[in-house]
């Protein structure tokens, strides 16, 4: 799976990675459930709370580079972009 592909709603997101990231936000928002797991010292919780994001000239929403993001942690938003990744629908190829 790329992320940085083409989004379904290119106007909202600059790519899919963008577009994962919004989705978990908003179902977080909405109350679904997140077990809080700790993982050593670390909190999966806490990861969710590194990303930064913008808007771009095009007015698309844009989440920071995982290579800015370590930089700027120290560490890898590992567990935080697997649960972003279980947002992710597939497209349905072969027959119904």
């Amino acid at each position: 799976m790329n992320v940085g592909g083409s989004s379904s709603d290119a106007s909202k997101y600059q790519n899919i990675k963008a577009e994962l990231y919004h989705l978990q936000q908003k179902s977080i928002k909405a109350g679904n459930t997140f077990e809080e797991y700790e993982i050593g010292y670390m909190s999966v919780w806490n990861e969710l709370t590194w990303a930064r994001y913008k808007v771009n000239s095009d007015k698309q929403m844009k989440i920071e580079p995982k290579i800015d993001l370590k930089k700027r942690t120290g560490k890898s938003p590992d567990f935080a972009e697997a649960d972003m990744l279980t947002y992710y629908q597939a497209g349905f190829i072969g027959f119904g």
